[in-house]
């Protein structure tokens, strides 16, 4: 098949990238509970997962397109055979700094491209989402079985294959731009929406950790893990697509904002207050739609407001990593004084109601949204 427009290249590449992230990221947890690693390890792991990438964005600031993206995506590809190689806890920091390369070589440009060739905002930010939302429904049960089957290094050696082949791909079809990105310069294009990125970020700290780390201990087994996680996305994806088309036809971004805002914090804390299972379903499927609903939002505003230059997507990843790694630490903290990992969890998701709060606040005198 001809690939005849620059969206459908991205989007090839972004499926594939995609397909492999999803085949086994969701396991890399659960494979740390298997290798006996106490909550303070994988807490303390989640910071160095989004600290290095912070280090690497702020000291490399140059890329050619054409080769960044297909080396973002085979850094992951190696950092996970560094991980089946090693194993431990040496090999699990070798799966995160390798791994880290790949928020500057390939999702500063790869997010540059996709997000400057599309006028519905808020449509192309749920499609982004909805492709990963789609391949986390169908790859966790999947690969949980496979893992329980035959162990998680095999899968892993699976997502390693996945990738390099995503990689070859990308070096055929990735889009050419050479770029050298200004810091300060980067971080002042972001004015007005800096604040509310970062609480973002901070917010990430719940879905992608707490709650992972939470769920491994109502589900050991690989198998009903990867089970649990893929239910648990099913209320998640349609909603997004159906509110994201509403919302670039009638350009009403603050009411989408607020309302599915709120509703990531309060299903965040519920979550943190349920101790059965099957509640903990219920919540964690509530999370999982509210926040697929609230986040193609808040890029879609920005793109309204701004320009799509590279320098706004390099800054947007500095200051979501930079809110994931201050998340990660306050998160740790609070654990390691309160010996439970819900207490944390609650106050993240207080997180979510201070980004509403200081969103009407801002909208009022600086972003000046209808």
């Amino acid at each position: 098949m001809q690939l005849t427009s620059e969206f459908q290249r991205l989007t090839v590449i972004f499926l594939l990238w995609n397909l492999g992230l999803a085949f086994s990221g969701y396991l890399v947890f659960p494979s740390f509970a298997a290798l006996g690693f106490s909550l303070e390890q994988m807490l303390f792991l989640s910071i160095f997962n989004y600290l290095i990438p912070l280090i690497y964005l702020l000291v490399f600031r140059e890329y050619d397109s054409k080769n960044s993206i297909p080396l973002g995506i085979f850094s992951v590809a190696i950092a996970y055979l560094a991980y089946v190689l090693l194993g431990g806890v040496v090999g699990a920091f070798l799966l995160f700094a390798i791994g880290a390369l790949s928020f500057f070589l390939f999702w500063t440009p790869f997010n540059y491209f996709w997000f400057s060739i599309q006028k519905e905002n808020a449509s192309h930010s749920s499609l982004y989402n909805a492709i990963m939302m789609i391949l986390g429904l169908m790859m966790p049960a999947l690969s949980g079985l496979l893992a329980q089957q035959f162990g998680f290094n095999y899968v892993f050696l699976g997502t390693a294959i996945l990738l390099t082949i995503a990689a070859i791909v990308a070096w055929k079809l990735a889009p050419h731009k050479k770029v050298s990105l200004h810091l300060g310069e980067s971080l002042n294009l972001l004015s007005g929406f800096r604040t509310l990125i970062f609480l973002e970020g901070f917010y990430q700290v719940a879905p992608v950790f707490l709650i992972t780390i939470i769920s491994i201990q109502y589900f050991p087994k690989p198998a009903d893990f990867g089970l649990f996680i893929s239910l648990a996305a099913i209320l998640s994806i349609a909603s997004s697509f159906i509110l994201s088309k509403i919302s670039d036809k009638s350009k009403q971004r603050r009411e989408f904002i607020i309302i599915s805002a709120i509703g990531v914090a309060l299903s965040t804390i519920f979550a943190a207050s349920v101790n059965d299972l099957v509640w903990w379903f219920i919540a964690v499927s509530l999370v999982n739609f509210f926040r697929v609903v609230f986040f193609p939002f808040p890029l879609a505003l920005m793109l309204d407001f701004k320009k799509c230059p590279p320098e706004i997507m390099y800054s947007r990843e500095i200051m979501l990593n930079l809110g994931r790694s201050v998340g990660s630490v306050f998160s740790l903290i609070l654990y390691l004084i309160t010996g439970s990992l819900l207490i944390p969890l609650m106050l993240v998701g207080f997180s979510m109601l201070i980004y509403a709060a200081l969103f009407e606040l801002i909208k009022l005198k600086k972003i000046q949204v209808t």
